[in-house]
């Protein structure tokens, strides 16, 4: 089987960057002929690298992208005429609303699926509502999980009964749907009812895209709290979480929107547990809020400060099932076979 991942590879991290470099580390490891196709580099590189590919001996290319439908259409045409067998995977949580907001792009996008072998999707809520949009190519629309187990064994979670600290992270990029502002102002509301506890807050923040204002606007907030008992540390481009997130007591994903969430199977894997905002399907024993009430996030970080979460104690937090590598392994074997 030889493969073309085409999408972004790291530097910057971000969660797409993640998904292609775990999945192309896993197939070569487990003896894949496979090569990279990079899209954050210069256009020049990226035709160099295309033309030389199209005299190599390849079966398949899987395309990784977020919620650009015209680029998409370009490199399906391209890849078509060249005589690929093509995979999409969308990584992009308002998909859907990119879908339905014209009629041309509904339209584009149908062409799209016509000429593609499968589209993968990274949670079940999407891909069931793209098979809605499109009935009749059902059968060409997949979920799959984006996390790649990495190569440790997962943990358990085992409560940690300290009440000196309490260690938090939040995970994500320098823009509003990220919503840092509602974990922090909650944070120095329920810290002043635990006066004794020093409250260890890591922002995680990746540069990939940012907005200067939102950024500026989240420092503005931090530098306004005078709580003394709240330590927040931010970190930006952090190339491996798993050690931060395993010292961590608690991750919190507070997004409006998502296509998953890949920090959070991260967390579970390392037995972190994970408040997460209920905007699509979550993976693992994740503990969703309601977006549209922020009681509910102030109500469950309280909770969390006071007593932990004793019903997942000495639980795995993920189940192997998620392992998206196996379910993509297994679409490629589909798609080669037909």
């Amino acid at each position: 089987m030889n493969v073309i991942i085409m999408g972004a590879f790291p530097l910057p991290i971000g969660g797409i960057t993640k998904h292609t470099s775990q999945l192309f580390d896993e197939l070569f490891n487990n003896g894949y002929d496979v090569i990279k196709l990079q899209t954050n580099q210069s256009r020049w590189k990226i035709i160099k690298k295309t033309v030389h590919l199209l005299f190599r001996k390849n079966n398949l290319i899987h395309i990784h992208s977020s919620e650009n439908i015209y680029y998409l259409l370009l490199v399906s045409l391209f890849f078509r005429i060249s005589g690929l067998k093509i995979l999409i995977s969308i990584h992009a949580g308002n998909f859907t609303y990119v879908v339905n907001s014209s009629k041309v792009k509904k339209k584009i996008f149908s062409w799209i699926i016509r000429m593609v072998d499968c589209i993968i999707f990274m949670n079940l809520q999407q891909s069931n509502q793209i098979i809605k949009i499109f009935p009749k190519f059902n059968y060409k629309i997949k979920y799959c999980s984006p996390f790649i187990f990495p190569n440790f064994p997962k943990k358990q979670y085992i409560s940690k009964h300290d009440n000196l600290s309490k260690n938090i992270a939040v995970m994500g990029l320098w823009q509003h749907l990220y919503s840092f502002e509602d974990v922090i102002n909650e944070i120095s509301i329920i810290s002043k009812k635990y006066p004794s506890k020093l409250i260890n807050l890591k922002l995680i923040v990746s540069t990939a895209l940012q907005d200067t204002k939102y950024k500026i606007y989240i420092y503005n907030i931090i530098n306004s709290i005078k709580t003394k008992n709240i330590n927040i540390e931010i970190i930006e481009d952090l190339s491996n979480p798993y050690d931060l997130l395993e010292k961590s007591d608690l991750l919190i994903r507070p997004t409006e929107f998502d296509s998953f969430g890949l920090c959070i199977a991260e967390a579970l894997y390392v037995g972190t547990p994970v408040i997460a905002s209920d905007v699509c399907p979550r993976p693992g024993k994740s503990i969703l809020y309601s977006k549209k009430n922020p009681q509910e996030l102030k109500s469950l970080i309280d909770n969390f400060i006071d007593n932990g979460f004793c019903e997942l104690n000495n639980n795995f937090l993920i189940d192997d099932s998620e392992n998206g590598f196996f379910q993509i392994v297994s679409i490629y074997n589909m798609i080669l076979n037909k």
